[in-house]
């Protein structure tokens, strides 16, 4: 709202008001990359990539320490931090054959967490959650793991910054 008291238009109907919509005549494409300026937009494909089930990354039985993944978890550190002010990446975890699936899964997804804000990833833009002991999807990656991490991209609700 501007100095006349009257609401401000939205023309390309994003959510986003045209006085802060840096496109005012392309929509937002909502899909968690940049999505406060209001303008049409792709997730990068090298982000796309490294999205989904990490098969690269391995635990120890019944334990949140990681096995390995050292070298790809410098190369993941260094795809996120290119995109540290534009995304919002959640770290999903998973566990078996456990008592308490959920507690370790998410001790898992902090362990992961720590080791990418090591790498320089600004903790910002890493938000953390537990799957619990939820198995694999249909055709899942080669390699993957019901022990695994997931990385996803959060998206916002449309309009909100």
């Amino acid at each position: 709202q501007d100095d006349d008291g009257c609401p401000e238009g939205d023309a390309d109907g994003d959510g986003f008001f045209d006085s802060e919509d840096a496109c005012k005549d392309e929509a937002e494409t909502v899909n968690g990359f940049k999505d406060g300026d209001g303008c049409k937009d792709a997730v990068p494909d090298d982000l796309q990539a490294v999205l989904g089930i990490r098969a690269d990354v391995r635990f120890k039985q019944g334990k949140a320490e990681m096995r390995r993944a050292a070298k790809e978890t410098d190369a993941l550190a260094e795809v996120l931090k290119k995109y540290g002010e534009d995304v919002e990446i959640v770290i999903a975890a998973t566990a078996h054959k456990v008592k308490d699936a959920d507690a370790l899964a998410l001790e898992r997804a902090e362990g992961f967490k720590a080791a990418l804000v090591e790498r320089g990833v600004p903790e910002k833009m890493l938000s953390v959650r537990s799957l619990g002991a939820r198995e694999l999807p249909e055709n899942p990656p080669k390699g993957a793991r019901n022990d695994r991490i997931e990385l996803q991209i959060k998206v916002k609700q449309q309009g909100a910054k």
